[in-house]
């Protein structure tokens, strides 16, 4: 049976791409594959996952029905359900539920079915419940209960045997962190051309700035009152965009300067390569702390001494910029002040902390999964 390991993955895949673009389809995808997980979990014994697959394709039904017939409140006719916060008068009932789903889950798993962790099997498939209310809702909270349900579940597919699967739910991890963070920023700024795949995603920018070289006509027109067109060229769409936000009354240096960049890398290697060199530049001349994000981990900028997290196996690369010295305990490899920028990558973290004693500016990758 492995080749349903890889067509569910593949499937999954296309799940997730057509969730992140809040397209309806997202459900018809979601009927077949867990139809598919049925036979999957059943052929290798799990037939606790056998049972949720089956609840997970009732549930895509009910998701398509909702997003194709039901409205939010406010919701125009006509109008697609927009995305939206969760009603804090639903926080408690969703905890209730959840904890009474999470007791009786595994209640079930452990006496009527041969689940080697039904507590953690039972946490995943409760949460799951939660999880798919809430996509079907359309609400944002969605994200944080995925990445909960994806990490775990991804250590629990190692554990039974199905590679695919569990290297399918990592995936799903950094994309729900990802979208965690467009979905929650206090305010999102997106360069150009950007805001249409912003918009595709069912997400509304704060602002949309950058020299207009790339933006369609029709966008401009569609967000006129969201564009900032900064025709100079002295710097980049991405440093206009930054200078934008820290000119925002509600942007404090002192006590909180972080940008977080996401989709940022370019799609030419020229532009990763210089967008990437930026957080060093944004550090040191405009006194921000800077962090891109990437597709497999992220980058912070730092300056002098400093103490990051991290876990055993992760993988660690320093860049060099200005360092004459340049030490950290806790690497496989002991760094030195790297005079290209090749000499520092591919480390690897030995447990939960590196400490660096530096005397200049560096970047920091780190990847989301170990190796």
């Amino acid at each position: 049976m492995a080749y349903l390991d890889i067509i569910t993955t593949v499937l999954g895949l296309i799940y997730i791409w057509l969730e992140y673009r809040a397209s309806i389809m997202l459900w018809l995808v979601g009927i077949v594959m867990p139809a598919l997980d049925i036979v999957l979990y059943w052929s290798h014994g799990l037939y606790g996952d056998a049972a949720m697959a089956v609840y997970y394709t009732v549930a895509a039904i009910y998701g398509w029905i909702v997003w194709k017939f039901c409205k939010k409140h406010d919701q125009q006719e006509g109008q697609e359900m927009p995305i939206t916060h969760m009603p804090r008068r639903l926080y408690l009932p969703a905890l209730v539920f959840f904890l009474v789903a999470w007791v009786a889950t595994w209640f079930v798993l452990s006496h009527y079915t041969n689940s080697s962790i039904p507590v953690l099997d039972a946490f995943t498939n409760a949460l799951s419940f939660v999880g798919l209310w809430t996509l079907a809702r359309k609400y944002i909270e969605q994200w944080f209960f995925w990445i909960l349900v994806d990490a775990v579940s991804c250590y629990l597919y190692i554990i039974k045997d199905l590679p695919f699967k569990a290297s399918l739910y990592g995936l799903y991890v950094v994309i729900a962190v990802i979208c965690s963070l467009l979905t929650h920023a206090d305010h999102l700024v997106c360069c150009d051309r950007a805001a249409q795949t912003a918009f595709h995603r069912g997400l509304v920018p704060t602002a949309i700035v950058g020299d207009g070289d790339s933006i369609p006509d029709e966008l401009r027109e569609h967000f006129s009152g969201l564009w900032h067109q900064i025709a100079e060229q002295d710097y980049n769409d991405l440093t206009k965009a930054t200078r934008w936000v820290m000119q925002l009354p509600s942007f404090n240096m002192q006590t909180d300067p972080t940008i977080v960049y996401v989709g940022a890398t370019g799609k030419r290697e020229d532009h990763t390569l210089s967008n990437i060199s930026l957080m060093a530049y944004y550090l040191d001349e405009l006194l921000l702390n800077p962090v891109m994000v990437t597709d497999y981990g992220w980058f912070v900028a730092i300056h002098g001494d400093a103490t990051v997290e991290t876990f055993a196996r992760q993988q660690v690369s320093i860049f060099n910029f200005s360092c004459t010295r340049l030490q950290a305990t806790g690497l496989r490899w002991k760094p030195w002040a790297f005079e290209q920028l090749w000499q520092g990558s591919l480390n690897e973290a030995l447990a939960s902390e590196v400490k660096f004693l530096a005397d200049g500016t560096y970047l920091v990758y780190r990847t989301f999964d170990k190796k």
